[in-house]
């Protein structure tokens, strides 16, 4: 069972004012659209996410962000160090 299947795990996502949504297969990607009422854009951008990618909710307002870690970034050496 996944955490959009859980009543107890939904009330605690209605009742936090800030969500993170990244990659999800097509079932949860439904059900991600009618709980958190997403475009067909915004379920598009949760369906083919890359690593880093996905969308932030805040409220009931969710907007697409992108995280970029590759070895150009410079905060890459300290996330990936021993």
């Amino acid at each position: 069972m996944n955490l959009l299947e859980r009543k107890g795990a939904m009330q605690f996502l209605d009742s936090s004012n800030f969500v993170m949504v990244l990659a999800q297969d097509p079932m949860n990607c439904d059900k991600a659209r009618d709980h958190f009422h997403l475009s067909d854009a915004q379920v598009s951008r949760i369906a083919h996410a890359e690593p880093g990618c996905g969308l932030i909710g805040v409220d009931n307002t969710f907007v697409p962000f992108a995280v970029d870690l590759s070895e150009t970034n410079p905060i890459h050496s300290y996330i990936y160090s021993d």
